[in-house]
């Protein structure tokens, strides 16, 4: 049996060095009687979850602590509900490396996906949206004037963000008690080394962990079903060098609620926030991006003016809108000093982005030093967008690319037409009065997608886009155009084995490929030489400015050969069969098989017809012949290059002058 609190040196909290303290913690609503356990040992003497809190709270970062969540033993999952959605009840700790906080719950590794004993549960969608203090605030829509573009893109992050710098400014003392955010599990604030690990978390509108203005903030091992966001973190305002430092590994995210809730016989999806819907089968991309359904337009990790040094490893993200964005606020990207301190380092390597209906990678305005590596993309909408994105240092190596399923298979265009966003604020909110229009509201719209998406600031197209795009070594069979946006830097494009399985204009839904009707791309679409699948779309070999961009395409190999247009760039091609496993059905997406479908045979010419790269000076050298093409090496271990900078940034931080 255990005690109350336990002084020890403790292996498992791995990177927490020194002794800890521990706290057992049951749910603040236990009844009486209840016996709860840590693993198979019976924890006689524990205390309330709140309680736990406020014996951390009281510490502030001054010893090491360690609150673990018990498991009731007859019951199939364990239950606990958090207080922390306010500016005065928000978690503060102010920790160090030898002192950290972490709140560790249970899981059950006997199954696949590990399965939470103990889980933090918020509040329904409905109620994190509309019940406020009791006061229904959605029942009657406004006729006031929309939002700006902008503020619909970013309706909910905006608003809270504002809220929170408003918070942070005007102190506890605030005239009018306490400030409320729509945030029902975790909340940190201004804090510095705290870890979550091992959690189950259900219905965490808008956040699983929220973080403001703080550093060395972790999130591992644990199963996330729901949220706009898994993992929040917001720095001050045009001030990234506020938040720093974030893990969120091992994790997995099922943002959809129909992964993990049952269906009801019938549920009117276009009026109800509660229904289990997919965001990858049953509504139109347009609907979740800012229309009715924008609370799922959401993100594993989400950032707003962040410094940057994070990585963001081995999880998996199952039925999502996003995976990774990095965002600025409107007065960070109208400073440029503070565009170039934001979104530094990320490291994104290990993740499986499963049927991701907009982008698994997504910085915004600005990435620097960013490494995208080991991942596998299943039947996503689009890979990596670099959308008016500036910077430089941007990987993409080693990763698998499996799109052959299009979005939308249980999608209905009925009813959608007029659908409006509820913007969420402080105390309240309104309805939009921008309605869905035939293209938002149509499944049919953004189905094709793209490996890695290009283009530039419509609101500020003469800022610069990124030095170049290094694009080497993946694997892919896919549906949709690899390259596909306009303007678009220099891409440097080695090595990369590409099975095409598109069906050209008329073949069937799920293979065809439609050009953009945009006139801007007329003539910009490359397909390969056989007219059946478009190798780039709306894709340019001259800047804005009429000059000639210096793309380099070397030593690929393709089943289906380009057409003479892209083929005059794309030289040196391996002449080597292309043709992957296709055998991933439901169930079977685990690692080791993805792995196994694209490993080629140890006599393919993939395994050293290609060229020997170094990364030298932010740029890719072919150093000879004889290197491998393609993801994988025949005996099964991802490729990997050598590079000057990795997780942790230390050169990110040094820059950052941080004390």
């Amino acid at each position: 049996m255990r005690s109350l609190i336990i002084v020890a040196a403790l292996g498992v909290l791995g990177s927490t060095p020194g002794a800890s303290e521990v706290l057992y913690a049951r749910p603040d609503a236990s009844p009486a009687g209840a016996e709860y356990s840590w693993g198979s040992e019976l924890v006689v003497d524990s205390i309330p979850l709140s309680a736990a809190i406020a014996i951390a709270r009281g510490a502030n970062g001054s010893r090491a602590l360690e609150i673990r969540l018990l498991y009731a033993a007859d019951a199939s999952e364990t239950i606990y509900s958090v207080a922390l959605d306010s500016f005065q009840s928000a978690l503060r700790w102010r920790g160090s490396e030898n002192a950290k906080l972490v709140i560790r719950g249970q899981l059950d590794r006997s199954v696949a996906p590990a399965r939470p004993l103990t889980t933090v549960v918020g509040r329904s969608l409905t109620a994190t949206i509309c019940e406020l203090d009791r006061i229904e605030v959605c029942a009657a829509p406004s006729e006031k004037a929309g939002p700006p573009e902008r503020e619909r893109r970013d309706g909910e992050l905006q608003n809270l963000a504002e809220d929170l710098d408003r918070s942070a400014a005007r102190g506890a003392d605030r005239p009018g008690g306490d400030v409320h955010f729509r945030l029902h599990c975790f909340l940190l604030w201004e804090s510095t080394f705290v870890e979550f690990a091992d959690l189950g978390f259900r219905d965490c509108w808008f956040a699983a962990v929220a973080s403001y203005a703080s550093s060395n903030i972790a999130l591992r091992d644990s199963a996330i079903d729901g949220s706009t966001w898994g993992f929040l973190a917001v720095g001050k305002k045009a001030r990234p060098e506020t938040a720093h430092s974030f893990e969120v590994t091992g994790n997995v995210w099922r943002q959809s609620p129909a992964s993990y809730r049952p269906s009801p016989a019938s549920c009117a999806i276009r009026s109800d926030w509660d229904c289990p819907v997919s965001i990858w089968s049953d509504l139109p991309w347009g609907i979740v991006h800012h229309h009715f359904w924008s609370p799922l337009n959401g993100a594993l990790f989400m950032s707003r003016d962040i410094l940057g040094n994070v990585r963001v490893s081995d999880n998996h993200v199952f039925d999502a809108y996003n995976g990774i964005r990095a965002t600025l606020s409107g007065a960070c990207r109208a400073d440029e000093s503070c565009r170039q301190r934001t979104n530094n380092g990320f490291e994104i390597s290990g993740n499986i982005f499963e049927h991701v209906r907009d982008n698994p990678v997504e910085p915004e305005s600005h990435a620097a030093l960013w490494i995208v590596k080991h991942n596998s993309f299943i039947n996503s909408y689009t890979g990596v967008s670099t959308d008016g994105v500036s910077g430089s240092d941007l990987l993409v190596f080693g990763n698998l690319f499996a799109l052959d399923e299009a979005p939308g298979a249980t999608c209905s265009d009925d009813g959608w037409l007029g659908s409006r966003q509820f913007l969420a604020r402080r105390g309240g909110g309104r309805w939009s009065d921008v309605r869905a229009e035939e293209d938002d509201a149509s499944c049919a719209s953004h189905r094709m997608g793209t490996v890695i998406k290009l283009g530039g600031d419509d609101d500020h197209p003469d800022l610069p886009l990124l030095r170049s795009i290094l694009f080497f070594n993946n694997s892919l069979t896919t549906r949709s155009p690899l390259f596909r946006g306009f303007p678009s830097p220099p891409i440097i494009s080695y090595n990369n084995a590409v099975e095409f399985v598109g069906c050209g204009t008329r073949g069937a839904v799920s293979c065809r490929q439609q050009p953009a009707p945009d006139a801007s791309c007329a003539g910009k679409d490359f397909w390969t030489a056989d007219g059946s699948s478009l190798v780039a779309d709306c894709f340019s070999l001259q800047d804005g400015r009429g000059h000639t961009l210096r793309h380099r395409m070397r030593f690929n190999a393709y089943n289906r050969e380009p057409g003479p247009k892209l083929g005059e760039i794309d030289g040196d091609r391996v002449s080597a069969p292309i043709a992957f496993d296709h055998a991933l059905g439901a169930g079977k997406r685990d690692r080791a098989t993805i792995e196994r479908m694209f490993t080629p045979e140890r006599t393919s010419r993939l395994a050293a017809a290609g060229c020997l790269l170094r990364y030298v000076g932010r740029d890719l050298a072919c150093a000879g012949a004889g290197g491998p093409v393609g993801a994988f090496l025949p005996n099964g271990t991802w490729f990997d290059l050598e590079l000057p900078f990795g997780f942790p940034f230390v050169a990110v931080l040094e820059r950052a002058a941080l004390p």
